[in-house]
């Protein structure tokens, strides 16, 4: 799918998606062009929290893709990339997880998150911006995140930036390589997912209601499937919760 992939690092930027926005209007980005930032000064996560970083010891970046995929198999896209993800940190450590959609998790603690925007024209996805943050070297977090860690906490090493930048990407360059094989991704997937099988408090955000149940795997559309006492619920972004 990509021939080559550049990767280019900025001293500063406000966002690195925004960013890949602005040489896509102005046509001057090639597919699978990678655009990375020492300092991020206003990233965003899902449902528009910000993704807070200090300069200079993380990975914040974004991935731009020249793609071709049905607009209903979009999920695809993340669950590549969440794979990716996984793999590279649990190359490092022990404990990973794929938090449901797309956040990386080592044990309780969050380690990545992922953002992607999709340009979709008829029926099919054309562009895709793939924002990755991944806390690498950071100790000292905000005291407003909830639970943030990073590989240096856990290992004590400390990483070279652009060198795990190239690791990651080659992951991901070869995972898009199952990007038309459903089944094998969502065996893949499915089965990383965080607290798979246990059971585990959740809120419904549409009615409000806390239940339990045990997650068991996702739909091809992405919704994550819950099995409570007496049936099998569906869920898609932003209709539920975990309680942590």
């Amino acid at each position: 799918m990509i021939s080559n992939s550049q990767i280019i690092w900025l001293e500063k930027t406000d966002s690195t998606n925004k960013f890949i926005k602005t040489l896509i209007s102005n046509s001057a980005i090639k597919n699978g062009t990678i655009i990375a930032a020492k300092e991020q000064t206003n990233g965003k996560g899902q449902q528009n929290n910000i993704w807070h970083t200090q300069p200079n010891l993380n990975l914040t970046f974004s991935l731009y893709l020249d793609i071709r995929i049905k607009a209903i198999h979009q999920f695809y896209i993340s669950k590549i990339i969440a794979l990716s993800i996984y793999e590279f940190i649990s190359t490092k450590v022990s404990k990973v997880t794929i938090k449901w959609p797309n956040d990386i998790y080592i044990d309780n603690n969050k380690v990545a998150g992922i953002l992607i925007e999709n340009t979709i024209q008829g029926e099919n996805i054309t562009k895709s911006i793939i924002g990755i943050g991944i806390n690498i070297n950071q100790i000292n977090f905000d005291k407003s995140i909830p639970n943030p860690i990073s590989l240096k906490e856990i290992t004590g090493k400390t990483y070279n930036l652009n060198n795990t930048l190239v690791e990651i990407n080659s992951i991901i360059m070869q995972k898009f390589q199952l990007l038309n094989n459903f089944n094998t991704i969502d065996n893949l997937y499915n089965q990383l997912l965080y607290k798979l099988n246990t059971k585990s408090n959740f809120t419904d955000i549409n009615n409000k209601n806390n239940f339990t149940g045990k997650i068991i795997g996702t739909e091809q559309d992405g919704r994550i499937k819950i099995k409570t006492q007496n049936l099998i619920k569906r869920f898609g972004f932003h209709e539920i919760k975990y309680i942590l």
